[in-house]
């Protein structure tokens, strides 16, 4: 025999830090947003409240009411994971520029592509583009929500001109102060492939096209190129990859 009733359930003191956990530290918007719209009668102004910790939901006999109450705990709380996930996300980007990069010169090896090598790559590289993407997500959400602007650092000033940060890094360390070094010893030189100095050389050449196209320079001649020619150098002695180093 097949009963049917009404069902009646109340809610504890611990929703409103449920919802937000799971919104800020667990990404997991719509599920937070669906579990606030199931109260009767909210709205998106509440909503928006509790979910910055300016209001909480608080069990009462006839249901529930929206207290609006700071929680500075919490809004502390989620400042440092804010400033945690925009260090990750720094991180993330580098990782993702590593793996394409990575990628490029697999298949752009002298002695043949290893398809294998360039699967498992792309793979690594899909997924840091996943979770970078929900980290935007929230930042996203933090900057619509609290009337802020957290930016992610992906640039660096060079003589005026805003670079890849990436770019340049790879430019410095990986190219530009391994080349140097067999310049400044012709002894390292004979030790090394010569395939991987050309390969090295080629890189460079590549990068440094890259920087000029990204910051509009399309010639190297002319007041603006030799004013970030001259930065550039600056920044390679900085960063231990000058031609004096």
């Amino acid at each position: 025999m097949k009963m049917e009733g009404e069902l009646f359930f109340g809610i504890g003191d611990g929703m409103t830090d449920l919802v937000r956990d799971t919104f800020w530290f667990e990404q997991r918007f719509d599920w937070s947003k669906g579990v606030l719209d199931c109260f009767r009668g909210i709205s998106e102004e509440q909503k928006d409240k509790i979910l910055i910790g300016d209001a909480f939901i608080k069990p009462v006999e006839e249901g529930v009411k929206v207290v609006f109450e700071k929680d500075m705990k919490f809004k502390n709380e989620l400042k440092q994971h804010i400033n945690f996930v925009k260090l990750k996300m720094e991180r993330l980007n580098k990782e993702i520029y590593k793996s394409e990069a990575d990628i490029e010169k697999e298949e752009c090896r002298f002695t043949g592509t290893d398809i294998e090598v360039v699967d498992e790559l792309k793979q690594s590289l899909k997924q840091f583009e996943m979770e970078r993407k929900s980290y935007e997500e929230l930042l996203r959400y933090y900057n619509n929500l609290f009337f802020e602007k957290v930016k992610v650092d992906t640039t660096i000033n060079i003589g005026g001109f805003e670079v890849s940060m990436y770019m340049l890094e790879e430019y410095a360390e990986e190219v530009v102060k391994r080349l140097r070094a067999v310049m400044r010893n012709p002894a390292y030189a004979q030790m090394q492939n010569p395939l991987e100095i050309l390969r090295l050389e080629r890189r460079r050449e590549e990068l440094h096209k890259r920087i000029l196209e990204a910051i509009g320079i399309e010639e190297r001649k002319g007041d603006k190129y030799m004013r970030f020619d001259e930065a550039l150098e600056k920044y390679l002695e900085e960063m231990g990859a000058g031609l004096f180093r």
